[in-house]
């Protein structure tokens, strides 16, 4: 509010006090505003950073502010934030171990029933920043434990799926040793059991390993163990019920959230070949065991499916076909004109014309011939020149039967000069 009026400083009197008579010359000033207990109540607000929240920032309920944050610390063990929130008494009935507190803000846009509602945030939260709460209603029996601790959260999306377990005392951190890739993996990501929320991610540390070269995980989560508490037996603690479930098979397991942007969650499920492992005892945290991703999902058989497109060699396996495309188009060009030349050559005149010349040859030869034979009968069959005729008529008569064997074959394939009469 000095914003607008200026730095002033306030004045806080007790008019019951016995010395209010006397006039003080010096006062002791104090950092933060004078209150007395019965006006209102404190609580303790965690978050694993500060998320620019200050002294001084509002807390709202509904819109309304009802109180504010008076102290930031670090909180006991020395890795998370401490806020003190005050909040005025006549809202203090509203607050309950399951009421969920985050930072509100400065632009919240909604587009569920179909329509798009946008809400900004009051001046002072836009300038100062600002802390809401939800609650189940006003409830006077109800009151918070001492000492309970409310964690904060980065925005409303986030405190809206975590609303199962009482929190508090409940809550217990792990450490997780995982091999698998949390390179998206954020602070205050879910952890979740069935479907629900049971916790989320408080913490993120990675260390290289340098027999595998990889990076090797370190994550701390906080698990709300209330959530494996069992409402048909009352002795059953909830804290004992996660232990037992651990020695039975239930594993943390690293998961994304979907396939495209590959965010992570922490899932909690039962592994059927788990060896009957149990929760590590060990400091600063116990070590929950953990098992590896599998693909058994719909969403993880399309990564692995991405991921194998990706890795093919496309552009070698594209480049090898082109060349077979090009070198068979050769191939080819090269028969195509082979055949044009060879329909060509058996379409000149002078190949057509073959078969007729080596008819009127045969028709000449057989008239000699006949010729021949009319000499042969004016000598004797045993003088020398009857059997050099005899010898050559017998050559004649072989060639003769061999061209009419050709002639025939040229008939019916002219082109079998080159390819031959198969």
């Amino acid at each position: 509010d000095t914003l607008i009026s200026g730095t002033y400083i306030n004045i806080y009197t007790d008019k019951n006090d016995e010395d209010a008579g006397d006039i003080l010359r010096e006062y002791q000033g104090l950092t933060h505003t004078f209150r007395q207990n019965e006006e209102g109540e404190y609580f303790i607000l965690n978050a694993p950073v500060g998320y620019n929240i200050s002294e001084n920032t509002p807390l709202y309920f509904k819109n309304i502010q009802v109180g504010k944050i008076e102290y930031v610390t670090i909180g006991i063990d020395g890795k998370s934030v401490d806020f003190i929130a005050y909040l005025e008494q006549q809202y203090v009935p509203y607050v309950h171990t399951d009421s969920q507190f985050w930072v509100m803000s400065a632009l919240d846009v909604d587009v569920s029933n179909g329509r798009l509602d946008v809400n900004i945030a009051p001046l002072t939260n836009l300038v100062t920043g600002g802390i809401a709460f939800s609650s189940r209603g006003a409830d006077n029996t109800d009151s918070v434990p001492d000492a309970f601790v409310f964690h904060l959260h980065k925005n409303g999306s986030v405190a809206d799926g975590k609303k199962v377990g009482r929190g508090g005392k409940s809550v217990r951190v792990f450490e997780l040793i995982v091999k698998d890739s949390i390179a998206k993996l954020k602070i205050d990501a879910s952890v979740r059991y069935e479907g629900f929320d049971v916790g989320h991610v408080s913490g993120i540390s990675t260390s290289y390993d340098k027999k595998t070269h990889k990076m090797r995980g370190n994550v701390l989560v906080e698990i709300d163990t209330s959530f494996f508490e069992d409402s048909n037996d009352e002795s059953n603690l909830g804290t004992r019920n996660f232990y037992n479930s651990v020695r039975e098979g239930l594993r943390a397991r690293i998961t994304p959230t979907d396939p495209l942007t590959g965010m992570l969650f922490i899932d909690l499920v039962f592994d059927e070949n788990a060896t009957k492992e149990r929760i590590i005892k060990a400091k600063p945290y116990n070590i929950l065991p953990t098992i590896a991703y599998k693909s058994d999902n719909i969403m993880g058989q399309v990564s692995e499916i991405l991921e194998k497109i990706n890795s093919l060699e496309l552009e070698k396996l594209l480049t090898s076909v082109t060349t077979t495309v090009e070198d068979t188009d050769k191939i080819l060009l090269t028969l195509d004109k082979t055949a044009q030349n060879l329909t060509t050559m058996t379409n000149e005149k002078s190949f057509k014309q073959m078969p007729n010349e080596v008819t009127k040859t045969l028709k000449e030869l057989t008239k000699t011939l006949e010729e021949t034979k009319k000499v042969m009968k004016g000598y004797n069959s045993q003088s020398l020149i009857s059997k050099q005729l005899a010898e050559t008529l017998k050559a004649l008569t072989q060639t003769s039967t061999e061209t009419q064997q050709f002639l025939k074959m040229l008939n019916r394939k002219p082109n079998s000069l080159i390819f031959g009469d198969k």
